[in-house]
């Protein structure tokens, strides 16, 4: 179930409340046809995922030389977008857009590799893979994500070591992009603030390679619009249902009101914008 009590200090009667409630915004969202667990995929004609997977295979090839690139790296389950979003894209930017299913990290290595040594000049890192505030997940594996996220069952030098190791992988990879190639985070929740304070992968990245990151702020539809002029550069529009933060969470009305908003389809501007912070080491 969605949204099970996690408190488990709660007293029964209080337990049940919010059993009982779970259950009612469940079936309330299932009589307005809204698909709580699956909102970036919310309502995308079965023409469009066939489209964007023709041109998604169409343009995925390594035979290019001397050419302005967009990278775009796909997990295993990105979300489909209309072919046309990319195209214009291309057109705006006169930059070839590559795709690379990215289902190890080590394939990311070996296809920048091969793309650098043709004399190509990346000119945007676009990542649309699952995500969290810490970190972003290819395919399911451990070997398969970028996290920085520290393990409590392990010596805190151990955490270190690994936070480290992503960091000089983001380093080694990413600055083969062009100086001013700034990279989009296409993945959920990699741009949230944290409770804590602390960096979101976002912002790590961001400081690791000194070079501006787009992240949505939370749970994100598919890309709105990614644009391109010669006096602004790249412009990034990343979208999600208003009050969506209250699906899983907030009072019993507040989620109502949130599927509400899903059903009606009232979107808003997620997009936040990570600059490197001076003092990064």
């Amino acid at each position: 179930m969605l949204w099970q009590a996690k408190n488990l200090e709660l007293s029964i009667w209080e337990r049940m409340s919010r059993r009982i409630s779970d259950y009612a915004v469940y079936i309330f969202a299932y009589l307005l046809g809204v698909e709580i667990g699956k909102l970036a995929a919310k309502r995308i004609p079965a023409e469009t995922k066939t489209q964007y997977d023709e041109y998604v295979s169409k343009n995925s090839y390594l035979e290019l030389k001397n050419q302005p690139v967009i990278l775009v790296l796909n997990g295993e389950q990105d979300i489909a977008a209309p072919p046309e979003n990319f195209q214009q894209l291309e057109e705006q930017s006169r930059c070839k857009i590559v795709f690379l299913k990215a289902a190890k990290l080590t394939g990311i290595s070996v296809f920048i590799d091969n793309l650098k040594k043709s004399s190509n000049q990346i000119k945007l890192l676009w990542v649309r893979a699952h995500g969290t505030p810490f970190s972003i997940n290819f395919g399911g594996f451990i070997d398969e994500r970028l996290d920085i996220t520290s393990n409590d069952d392990r010596a805190e030098e151990y955490n270190r070591q690994e936070i480290e190791k992503t960091q000089r992988f983001i380093q080694e990879q990413f600055n083969q992009l062009e100086p001013d190639a700034p990279i989009i985070l296409e993945s959920c929740f990699t741009g949230q603030e944290t409770s804590a304070g602390e960096k979101n992968i976002a912002q790590f990245i961001a400081d690791a390679v000194k070079r501006k990151v787009y992240a949505p702020s939370r749970e994100a539809l598919s890309i709105k619009a990614v644009t391109f002029s010669q006096e602004e550069g790249f412009q990034v529009v990343m979208t999600g249902f208003q009050n969506s933060t209250y699906f899983a969470q907030g009072s019993f009305l507040a989620r109502l009101s949130a599927i509400l908003h899903a059903y009606r389809n009232h979107y808003e501007d997620i997009t936040r914008i990570f600059d490197p912070k001076t003092n990064s080491g």
